[in-house]
């Protein structure tokens, strides 16, 4: 039971590398379906890192959930939305199952979730691979320090991470002005997948 609790909090830590929110990243007439990314991933870059060499077991994508894993192999669940704001895909997620075991804790993916929020990636496919991009949770740091941002938000003390708490509107307003802002969209935080045996190309998703 201790050992679960230390991985909790490691988890509720380590959820500080993404920008969360209280409120979904869509409204509902923005959700789409996206048939190009069902099915499994193999993992090439994961938050900017090459793990290509890890022998990482593939991701499965469905069209409402994730099956992650992280470089020690441990699982664990993300339930996702995806959705389409112009000519760009997002996908809005949070977590769900913590792991394939009763005893077990989910890994660092799903800890991005566990304090029920959603977080949010910028979805594209290029030549082929998958490559999906979190909000730089540093770019919205010092927009909140320099006070330029136009987003409500909470944090408890000076130690925690920054909850933001804006409607889905102000959010797609945000998306829609910085979709294609490679500071907002780091690239240095990137998760880049290929289709395994080199199965045919996965569209360009638009």
């Amino acid at each position: 039971m201790k050992n679960k609790v230390l991985l909790l909090l490691l988890c509720v830590f380590l959820s500080g590398c993404y920008v969360q929110s209280l409120n979904k990243f869509y409204t509902d007439d923005l959700k789409i379906e996206l048939p190009q990314i069902v099915g499994e991933w193999i993992s090439i870059i994961h938050m900017g890192k090459d793990v290509s060499n890890k022998n990482i077991s593939p991701w499965k994508f469905t069209k409402d959930k994730i099956e992650t894993y992280d470089e020690d192999n441990k699982y664990a669940e993300l339930e996702v939305v995806y959705f389409k704001i112009g000519d760009n895909l997002f996908m809005d997620f949070t977590a769900g199952k913590p792991s394939k075991a009763s005893d077990d804790i989910g890994n660092f993916f799903w800890g991005a979730g566990v304090t029920l929020v959603h977080s949010l990636c910028r979805v594209t496919f290029r030549d082929g691979n998958l490559v999906m991009t979190p909000l730089n949770v540093e770019w919205f740091e010092d927009r909140i320090k320099e006070k330029k941002l136009d987003l409500s938000f909470v944090k408890a003390d000076k130690d925690s991470n920054y909850i933001f708490t804006a409607p889905p509107e102000q959010w797609i307003t945000f998306l829609k002005t910085y979709a294609n802002d490679k500071d907002v969209f780091s690239e240095k935080y990137k998760f880049v997948f290929k289709k395994p045996y080199n199965k045919p190309d996965a569209g360009d998703g638009k």
